[in-house]
C-alpha cells in the first residue's frame, strides 16, 4: 500500500490488461455479428478480418501502451541494484580505509621504533667515542726513545786505535 501510495507501483498496467481482453471480447463480438448480419460478402469478410486481426491489434495496441511501464519498472530495479551495488562499494571503500589506517599506523609505529634504537645506537657510539677522548687526552702521549749519537772525534779516534792495536797484535802473532 505504501508502493501505492508513493506511486512506486503503477496500477494502469493492470488496467492496460483488462482493457486488452474488453478489447478482444468487443472484437470477436463485432466480427460475429456483422457476419451473421451482412447482407453482401464484403461485410461477411470485413467481420471474419475483425475476428482474427481484432485480437491482434488490440495486443499491439496494449502493449504500445505497457512499455513505458515496463521501461520504469526496468530502470527502477536497475537503480536498485546500483545502489545495493555501491552500498557494497562504500562499505568495501570503508573497510580498506580502516585497513590502511591500521597499515599506516603500524608502519609509523615500526619506523618511530627504529629512529628510536638508531639514537640510542648513536648515543652509545658517541659516547664511546667521548670516553676515548676523554682517556687519551688524560695519558701523556707515548714518545719514541731519543735517539743518542756517540761524539764523532772520540769514537774515530778509538776506532782507529782499536784497529791499530789489531794490526800489531796480527803482525807480532806471524
Amino acid at each position: 500500500m505504501k508502493d501505492f501510495l508513493a506511486f512506486r507501483r503503477m496500477i494502469v498496467p493492470k488496467i492496460i490488461h483488462v482493457i486488452f481482453w474488453i478489447g478482444v471480447a468487443m472484437s470477436i463480438i463485432g466480427g460475429i455479428v456483422m457476419v451473421a448480419n451482412g447482407v453482401d460478402g464484403r461485410a461477411r469478410f470485413v467481420g471474419v478480418a475483425l475476428i482474427v486481426l481484432g485480437p491482434i491489434l488490440a495486443r499491439i495496441w496494449c502493449e504500445i501502451l505497457i512499455l513505458a511501464f515496463r521501461i520504469n519498472e526496468t530502470l527502477t530495479e536497475a537503480l536498485g541494484a546500483l545502489n545495493a551495488k555501491q552500498d557494497t562499494s562504500d562499505e568495501r571503500l570503508t573497510e580498506a580505509l580502516v585497513t590502511l589506517e591500521t597499515r599506516q599506523d603500524e608502519i609509523l609505529s615500526a619506523l618511530k621504533t627504529r629512529q628510536e634504537v638508531a639514537n640510542e645506537t648513536l648515543a652509545v657510539v658517541l659516547n664511546s667515542l667521548k670516553t676515548k677522548q676523554d682517556t687519551e687526552a688524560a695519558q701523556p702521549p707515548v714518545l719514541p726513545p731519543p735517539i743518542i749519537e756517540e761524539p764523532r772525534g772520540d769514537t774515530v779516534a778509538q776506532s782507529d786505535v782499536v784497529r791499530k792495536k789489531r794490526k800489531s797484535a796480527a803482525i807480532a802473532a806471524s
